[in-house]
Order: structure tokens, then C-alpha cells, then sequence
């Protein structure tokens, strides 16, 4: 028994060398986000671990296989990549400290006492992994190369009741005021899930690609209206500096126009222009400016949340956007056109009001 444990382990320790060498050569590790079923030893005392990850956040618990009662842990990757937990009794005092490396293959590292510093060796092998239960939402990679949050083609995908062969899942999307919905339990092989929908004939593939969710769908225009897709690469972990900015939707060309055009409208930016320019199309300068002219809109709602910018290179703007009232609120800083209207906003002169 003794030397098959010792062959066990010298295996995982081969296994774990390979995936560190192998982290260090591309310069970054797979997210390790999911639910985690471990199972080895501490010290000489065979022991099972469930770990929930979340970013940086890690919780869970671990028991001796003797005894059955759940230890809590509660801890945190750092930055150097090593996975510190603390062992936690009934009163949420610290009993213990787990340091070590967690990969796909499992977690190696060591216990320590915190008051006698007494160490004993850990190594658990991973015996499944749930890389799938939580919210997934649809992004697109911005115009700065960064993971932004896709707020008009939304989507989102949960998944939850995992057991290492099926989920339950659900999937929603958006394309403007147009939505689709799908649910049903997927087949899990790995890093992928697949959903089919013996009555309607829908078919969803899920696939796992580092922190991405990859999904392509077929025949998913019957849980849906017109224009709203499902298909794109979705990510659990996107916080407040996702948000998109109208150089990433293609409006301007440089992070620079983009600036000094959200500097003169202020917080209309965000509450009326980001939110409108849904769909956008580009229109003839009638005012011989050499200015871009770009009307935009949501699909669904065009006649309740549209706008129009025209801007030049050199930065000067002449926009108006939709108040909900059938109005539009006009703004420029262009000499001649603060308080007068150019000929490319003609048709628009009668819902226009100063702002």
C-alpha cells in the first residue's frame, strides 16, 4: 500500500512539474474558475476536498475520509499563483493553512498549524471538475484589445445541477428590443455540452476554451425573434471596466474623438448615446465640412431611441439624440453651428431642442 501510494505521488509530481513548466513557457496559466472534487492525502490521512473558485476567491471545505465532517476553507490566488486557504472551525477561527498549487491535474502544496507551525505534506488529485455552473454573459473584444460587455447583442448562459455528465441550463438573448429564450439539461463530454431539442429540432454547443464559453447554435432562429442570434464567446468574469465605449462599437475612429466627444455631452455619453447606437449607418455631409455623419438607432425601437453624430477630424461634433418624448436634444461645440442648425440636420429641425 505504501509503495503504491509513493508511485501516486511521484506521478502527480511529475504531472504538476510538467503543467508549471508548461505555465511558465506561455506566460499564463487556464482560469482555474469552477467547482472542484478533489480527493488524496494529508499527510499520511486520506482526505476529499470540494473547492468553488471564482477569480481570485476561492471556498469550500475538505474532510477526513474516517471521520466525514466538513472543514471549511476560505481563500485566495495571489499573484505569484500559489492558492492560500485557511482552515476554519466553528467560530471561524483559523485552524490550519493550506499553501500550494492547484492545476488540472490537482492541488500540491502543504498544512501548517499556525500556532506550532507543524507541516504536513498535501497532494489531492482532481476527480472531477465542474467548469460549467454560473452565469456566462456574451462579450466581444473592444477596440483596446480588452474583454468588453456586449450591452446590445446581450446574452447569457447559466448553467447549474451539474453532475459530471448533465446540466440544466438556460439561455437568453437580445438584439435590441428583440429576445430569445432556450432551456432545457445539456450532455457534458469534458470541455463540451451539447443541448438538443428533440421537438423544435434546436441544437446548442457548448465549448470550454480557457476562461471562454464558445457557443454555436443551429436551428435557434424558433426560440427567437428577428435579428437575435445566439452564437459568440461568453465569459463569467466581466466587471465595470467592460463597459464599451462608441470607439469600440465602431462609431469613432480613435480613443481620442471618442474622449472629447463623451467630454461634451457629459453623462448623456452613457444614459442616451452608448445606449442608442444599436445599429448605426453613415450619411452624407451636406454641409461640406469633410465631417462623418453616422445616424444610429435600436433595433425595434427606431423611433423612440435614435441619434445622429457628425464630426470632424480635428474634433469638432454636432450630435442630437432621442429624449423619449419624440424630441431630440441637439448639442455642437462647432462655431457656426451652436445655435444654428446645418443643413445635414434639416430633417430633423422640427423635433430639435437646444440642450
Amino acid at each position: 500500500m505504501a509503495g503504491r501510494k509513493r508511485v501516486r505521488m511521484l506521478l502527480f509530481t511529475v504531472s504538476l512539474w510538467v503543467f508549471v513548466v508548461g505555465m511558465a513557457a506561455t506566460g499564463a496559466a487556464e482560469s482555474l474558475d469552477g467547482l472542484w472534487q478533489l480527493q488524496g492525502w494529508v499527510g499520511s490521512y486520506p482526505t476529499t476536498a470540494v473547492l468553488e473558485i471564482e477569480g481570485l476567491r476561492t471556498q469550500g471545505f475538505y474532510s477526513y475520509d474516517r471521520f466525514q465532517q466538513q472543514i471549511p476553507l476560505l481563500g485566495i490566488i495571489e499573484r505569484s499563483g500559489a492558492l492560500v486557504m485557511f482552515e476554519l472551525d466553528a467560530a471561524d477561527n483559523r485552524t490550519g493553512t493550506f499553501s500550494g498549487v492547484l492545476s488540472e491535474v490537482g492541488f500540491a502544496g502543504h498544512w501548517a498549524d499556525p500556532e506550532t507551525e507543524h507541516h504536513l505534506k498535501v497532494y489531492w488529485e482532481t476527480v472531477a471538475r465542474d467548469v460549467w455552473s454560473g452565469v456566462w454573459n456574451r462579450a466581444f473584444v473592444g477596440a483596446d484589445g480588452q474583454w468588453k460587455r456586449a450591452i446590445h447583442e446581450s446574452a447569457s448562459v447559466e448553467f447549474w445541477d451539474w453532475n459530471g455528465e448533465t446540466a440544466a441550463m438556460e439561455v437568453w438573448a437580445s438584439s435590441g428590443s428583440h429576445m430569445g429564450f432556450a432551456e432545457g439539461q445539456v450532455s457534458i463530454d469534458g470541455k463540451t455540452a451539447v443541448f438538443h431539442d428533440p421537438d423544435l429540432g434546436g441544437m446548442f454547443r457548448f465549448e470550454r476554451q480557457g476562461s471562454n464559453l464558445v457557443v454555436t447554435a443551429e436551428g435557434a432562429d424558433v426560440y427567437a425573434g428577428f435579428g437575435v442570434g445566439f452564437d459568440g464567446v461568453y465569459r463569467q468574469q466581466l466587471g465595470p471596466e467592460s463597459d464599451p465605449t462608441l470607439w469600440d462599437l465602431g462609431v469613432f475612429p480613435t480613443q481620442e474623438l471618442d474622449a472629447a466627444f463623451r467630454e461634451l455631452v457629459g453623462e448623456h455619453y452613457y444614459e442616451k448615446y452608448l445606449s442608442t447606437f444599436h445599429l448605426f449607418q453613415f450619411r452624407e455631409d451636406s454641409d461640406g465640412l469633410d465631417a462623418v455623419v453616422v445616424d444610429g438607432f435600436v433595433r425595434g425601437l427606431a423611433g423612440d431611441m435614435f441619434g445622429r453624430i457628425m464630426y470632424t477630424r480635428d474634433g469638432y461634433f454636432i450630435a442630437a439624440i432621442s429624449e423619449g418624448d419624440g424630441w431630440l436634444t441637439y448639442i455642437s461645440n462647432h462655431p457656426r453651428f451652436k445655435f444654428d442648425i446645418p443643413k445635414t440636420f434639416e430633417d430633423l429641425r422640427d423635433r430639435l431642442a437646444f440642450g
